[in-house]
């Protein structure tokens, strides 16, 4: 229970963090290339998190925007699947693979079926 605690705040914590870096550094690199290459105008600190919202709120909040499968296996189901065969794990992984969001459709057609023909 005492290690809940600090896991809210360290969170919000992290996340401006990120939230600053990220900004600083999509600035400097905006004003290093984009002045020059397009002739576009210099951002300040403030118009380059503005720019960073909205290409998130056009584009999309990535893949595994509230999935909760980053980083952690079977997104957290990993006792579940103890009792399978790697066999069964793999198809599984792949099967969610395909249900995803980040499935490159067609990229799975390269992939052999799940029921191999017997060699004739």
């Amino acid at each position: 229970m005492h290690r809940r605690a600090y896991k809210i705040p360290a969170m919000i914590f992290m996340g401006s963090v990120a939230l600053l870096g990220g900004s600083v550094i999509a600035m400097l690199l905006w004003n290093a290339l984009m002045p020059q290459i397009f002739h576009l105008p210099a951002l300040t600190y403030w118009q380059t998190i503005g720019l960073l919202l909205l290409s998130r709120l056009i584009f999309g909040f990535g893949c595994h925007g509230g999935h909760g499968h980053r980083g952690r296996g079977f997104g957290g189901w990993g006792r579940n699947f103890d009792h399978l065969s790697p066999e069964e794990k793999e198809r599984i992984f792949h099967r969610m693979w395909d249900d995803d969001c980040c499935s490159p459709r067609g990229w799975h057609k390269d992939r052999p079926s799940e029921d191999p023909k017997p060699q004739e």
